[in-house]
C-alpha cells in the first residue's frame, strides 16, 4: 500500500472549513437540544447572538487555520442589515437583524485567526418587490460597508438552497428570475468587491433522492456562467429532528461502505452540470454534516461519525471538491465543538489533525487486495515535501486489519477510543483534550520500522512516511 507519485488533483489550503450559522449570529432560532422532531425552517429554540470574544474559541479555531468560515444557513434568507443602527423595528417580511456590532465581532474573529469569510446574502421574502424581483439595496449596504472596513469576505453567496425555498416560505422562483438575481449580484460584486468570488447556486441534495425539487440543472443553464464556484450541500441522512426523512439517521449505517459512497454520486452529477455550463469554476460542497437538522443526538457527535467525516473529506478530494464546509463549528449536535463547553467534539480533533497531516495535493494510491472494509487516501504530507500522509480507516467492528507498508518505516497517528459511541478520542493511547484555555496538547507519532501497521475494529490512523 505505497502510494505512488501521480498527483490526482489538488486542493485549497482552506479545503476544511466550516459553518457558524446566521442564526446564530443574529440571535435567532437554532436546533433544538432534545432531538425531537422539529418542523420549523432551520430549528425552533431561541439562542443569544454568538459570542466570537471568547478566549477558549479562538484558541481552539486557531488551530484550524487557514480557513472560510462561512456565515450560512436557513436564517440567512430571513436577516435585515442594519448597520446604521437606526432600524426602530423589524421591517415586514424579516425575522432578524444583524447589526453593525453582530458583523465587526465576526470579522475581527476572523481576522485575529486566519480565516476569510464566505457570506450568503439574504434572497428570501423581505429584499423583493410585489413582483418578485430580488432588491438589491440591503446586500450593497453590507457590501459597501465590507469593503470600507476591511471586513474579510473574500466570497459571496445569494440564497440558502433555493430548491427549499418553495417549503420554507412558500416562494417559488422561475429560473429566469433566479438567474435575474444573480446577475445583479455580479454587478454588484463587480462593483463593490471585484476580487471576491462569485458562489451559487448552493442547492442542497438529500440522500437516496438528490435534489426533493429540481433546480440546479436548469439554473446552471440559465446562470452559471456569472459564477466563480459552483456551491452545493449535502448530509448523508436526516435527524430525528428532520419532519420528513429520505434516510433517517441510524448506526446501523455509520459503517457500511454503500452510506459513504453517495456522496460520489451526487458530487459526480454536480461536476458534469459544471462541466457542461461554467468549466472554468470550481466546485464546493459549502455545507455538509454528519445528519441534516442538526446532528443526531448520540450519533453524530461520537468518536463512530469519524468515520464518515474522515472519509467524506478524502473521498471529496479525490472527486475534485476544492472546499469542504462543515456544519457547524459549534453548537446542536453535528458541530465540532460543545457550544455551552466548547470542548471539542471527536470530529474537532479528526478536522485538526487533517489540517496539520493532510496537504493539498491528492495522489494515486492502490490497495491490493481490496477489502470492503478498508478505506484510504492520500495526500502529500503538509509543510514537509517528499513525505506523503495515508488516511486508513477501518470498518470493521471486530478484525485488526494489517497495513502492509512494504517494509517501511512509518509515522503512526491512531486514533482510538474505549467507546466508539463516546466522545473520547485518544491518539497512540493519549486522550486528546485541551486546557482550560483551549489549547490543544502536543500530538506526537510512534514510529514503526517494521512496514506493518496493525489498526484495530474502528480505528483510523494517519500514516506518514517518506516517498523521495
Amino acid at each position: 500500500m505505497i502510494p505512488t507519485c501521480r498527483i490526482l488533483t489538488s486542493v485549497s489550503a482552506r479545503y476544511l472549513s466550516f459553518n457558524v450559522d446566521a442564526a446564530q449570529v443574529v440571535g435567532g432560532l437554532f436546533w433544538n437540544e432534545s432531538g425531537k422532531v422539529d418542523g420549523s425552517a432551520g430549528g425552533n429554540a431561541r439562542v443569544p447572538p454568538y459570542d466570537f470574544t471568547r478566549p477558549k474559541l479562538k484558541n481552539l479555531v486557531r488551530e484550524l487555520a487557514p480557513a472560510y468560515m462561512r456565515i450560512g444557513g436557513t436564517a440567512s434568507d430571513q436577516v435585515f442589515y442594519d448597520l446604521s443602527g437606526k432600524v426602530s423595528s423589524m421591517p415586514p417580511r424579516y425575522d432578524h437583524v444583524l447589526t453593525r456590532q453582530m458583523w465587526d465581532s465576526a470579522a475581527q474573529f476572523a481576522k485575529e485567526n486566519g480565516l476569510e469569510i464566505m457570506f450568503t446574502l439574504n434572497a428570501g421574502p423581505g429584499p423583493r418587490d410585489s413582483r418578485g424581483r430580488w432588491d438589491s439595496s440591503n446586500a450593497r449596504e453590507l457590501m459597501a460597508y465590507s469593503r470600507e472596513t476591511g471586513v474579510p469576505v473574500t466570497a459571496w453567496g445569494l440564497g440558502n438552497e433555493p430548491n427549499y425555498l418553495p417549503f420554507a416560505y412558500g416562494m417559488w422562483l422561475t429560473m429566469d428570475q433566479l438567474a435575474d438575481n444573480y446577475r445583479k449580484l455580479r454587478t454588484l460584486r463587480d462593483e463593490l468587491d471585484p476580487k471576491a468570488r462569485m458562489l451559487g447556486p448552493a442547492c442542497a441534495f438529500w440522500p437516496v433522492t438528490g435534489e426533493l425539487m429540481p433546480v440546479f440543472p436548469s439554473f446552471m443553464q440559465k446562470g452559471g456562467s456569472m459564477l466563480d464556484v459552483v456551491t452545493w450541500h449535502y448530509y448523508p441522512q436526516q435527524s430525528t429532528r428532520s419532519p420528513y426523512a429520505s434516510r433517517r439517521a441510524s448506526l446501523s449505517l455509520a459503517l457500511r461502505p454503500d452510506f459513504l459512497d453517495e456522496v460520489g454520486k451526487w458530487s459526480r452529477f454536480v461536476h458534469r452540470c459544471r462541466d457542461r455550463y461554467v468549466p472554468s469554476a470550481e466546485v464546493w460542497c459549502q455545507e455538509t454534516g454528519n445528519a441534516q437538522c442538526g446532528g443526531q443526538p448520540g450519533l453524530s457527535d461520537r468518536f463512530i461519525a469519524g468515520i464518515w467525516w474522515l472519509d467524506q473529506l478524502g473521498l471529496m478530494a479525490r472527486m475534485g471538491e476544492k472546499v469542504v464546509v462543515r456544519q457547524n463549528l459549534s453548537g446542536a449536535d453535528y458541530s465540532l465543538l460543545d457550544e455551552r463547553t466548547l470542548e471539542p467534539n471527536p470530529d474537532y480533533w479528526n478536522s485538526l489533525l487533517w489540517k496539520r497531516l493532510m496537504g493539498s495535493e491528492v495522489l494515486d494510491l492502490e490497495v491490493r487486495p481490496l477489502r470492503p472494509d478498508l478505506r484510504v487516501y492520500a495526500h502529500n504530507t503538509e509543510r514537509r515535501p517528499g513525505f506523503v500522509t495515508i488516511l486508513a480507516l477501518n470498518l470493521s467492528q471486530t478484525e485488526t486489519l494489517r497495513l502492509d507498508l512494504e517494509g517501511r518505516e512509518v509515522e503512526v497517528y491512531t486514533l482510538s477510543a474505549p467507546d466508539p459511541l463516546g466522545k473520547e478520542v485518544y491518539v497512540n493511547g493519549q486522550r486528546l483534550t485541551p486546557d482550560a484555555e483551549g489549547k490543544v496538547p502536543d500530538i506526537e507519532p510512534v514510529y514503526n520500522g517494521s512496514g506493518c501497521v496493525p489498526l484495530g475494529p474502528v480505528n483510523y490512523a494517519f500514516l506518514i512516511l517518506r516517498i523521495q
